[in-house]
């Protein structure tokens, strides 16, 4: 909130080479970070539909994980857990999220296009 797009992109910039990252997507449906300098391997996703519904599917399989693996394969690091977790429960079967104080579901689809962006 409140962080001009170009300060957006460096910070982006800063946390893919920071954690060697090889793939990251983000919302680009209205787009307004287009042509401001990303790393290449940062990529726009126009949301959708059905766009959302697959997002929302690969994150429920991250979610639940795989019963033979012995550790989660989603792991919600940090003091804004709770909050992640609430806005991911905001999200109806509909995939629509009911808005309070503000929060829209950002988490819930945030961390769809990075579980995306891990499975691809």
């Amino acid at each position: 909130m409140g962080v001009d797009y170009n300060t957006q992109v460096r910070r982006i910039n800063q946390l893919v080479e920071h954690f060697k990252l090889r793939r990251v997507y983000y919302d680009a449906t209205r787009g307004e970070m287009a042509d401001r300098g990303l790393s290449r391997v940062v990529h726009g996703v126009k949301i959708t539909k059905s766009k959302n519904v697959a997002l929302a599917q690969t994150l429920e399989r991250y979610v639940r994980g795989n019963p033979d693996l012995d550790e989660p394969r989603l792991v919600l690091l940090g003091p804004t857990t709770s909050r992640q977790v609430c806005s991911i429960l905001a999200v109806n079967r509909k995939l629509k999220a009911r808005a309070s104080k503000g929060d829209h579901g950002d988490a819930f689809w945030s961390n769809a296009l990075a579980t995306q962006a891990a499975e691809d």
